[in-house]
């Protein structure tokens, strides 16, 4: 039996809507599930926990929850919120077990100005901003309309999208990047609406396609709704070349799981919209459980080769 231990940080795990919230429960058990098909038991538990090569107090996601004690992980599964000591945390756990994602990659992949720094060749024009060189990177940013990002974080949170004009530092927090604005509209047949294409790759094959769109009229794509397309409606050929050159960077860690996102234009060819090293593994409205049940069996199934 091999041991996959989930790793939050304990505010997650104590948080009134976390395990006790339905959705969240049955994604989990469905995970452990499926996890017990590989002989994998998964368990999650806290970092201060785990001294050395030891579990010493976890919980089993089974349908049947149970506390477990003084265990040896095979594998840590990284669930940690951003943080100042997430990086730290992770570095130590490595020493020990191999970490879904090598706390090495996810840097990369979280810190989305240095994943515009280690792909330039297909991310939007991208720069560190602050309130002191505000206005001379705004100067320097194409287009009419800019983008401010946190460095860290996930979905549209902290995302400003302005008329240049418009911009001023206020739109900004401490750690942001400005980003050239790609229009997507009419990039991909049939999808009027800005859109944003997100593929999960698990050691390098890509297992899902699918593309979240803005509601009409909106800027901003991210988590409001999803349509099930086929590579039959993309530029494949070059998707995959650019899927390639990113998995060519991470492909000494192993195992490993994360999550692309594509800006597919009209014109101007397709972009590095961002990289996630912690994808959700479980459907978003209007996705199929049965795509997400496919990816969990790869997932245990490259697990259990690794």
């Amino acid at each position: 039996m091999h041991n996959l231990v989930i790793i939050f940080f304990e505010k997650a795990l104590s948080a009134p809507l976390f395990f006790q919230t339905p959705i969240i429960k049955k994604n989990y058990h469905r995970f452990a599930s499926i996890g017990e098909e590989y002989n994998f038991r998964v368990s999650c538990s806290i970092p201060k926990y785990i001294r050395g090569s030891t579990v010493r107090k976890g919980m089993t996601l089974a349908k049947k929850a149970a506390v477990i004690s003084d265990y040896t992980p095979t594998h840590i599964f990284d669930k940690l919120k951003y943080g100042k000591d997430r990086q730290k945390i992770l570095a130590r756990l490595a020493a020990h077990f191999p970490v879904i994602n090598d706390p090495r990659m996810s840097l990369i992949c979280d810190n989305k100005l240095l994943t515009a720094q280690t792909f330039p060749q297909y991310s939007p024009q991208t720069e560190n901003v602050t309130k002191k060189n505000f206005h001379a990177t705004l100067k320097r940013i194409r287009g009419n309309k800019v983008v401010f990002k946190p460095w860290y974080g996930c979905g549209s949170s902290g995302v400003v999208i302005k008329d240049k004009k418009h911009a001023c530092p206020s739109d900004i927090g401490d750690r942001y990047i400005a980003q050239q604005y790609i229009s997507t509209k009419d990039g991909i047949k049939g999808i009027p609406q800005q859109n944003t294409l997100r593929c999960i790759i698990i050691n390098g094959n890509c297992f899902f396609l699918t593309l979240e769109t803005a509601r009409t009229g909106e800027l901003v794509s991210g988590n409001v709704k999803t349509v099930h397309i086929t590579p039959a409606d993309l530029p494949m050929k070059k998707i995959q070349s650019m899927l390639d050159d990113i998995d060519s960077v991470f492909k000494q860690f192993t195992p490993r799981i994360y999550s692309v996102d594509l800006f597919v234009t009209k014109k101007e060819g397709i972009y590095l919209a961002e990289i996630n090293s912690k994808p959700g593994l479980y459907p978003l409205k209007d996705e199929s459980q049965d795509d997400y049940d496919r990816i969990m069996r790869a997932f245990f199934h490259e697990l259990e080769a690794s």
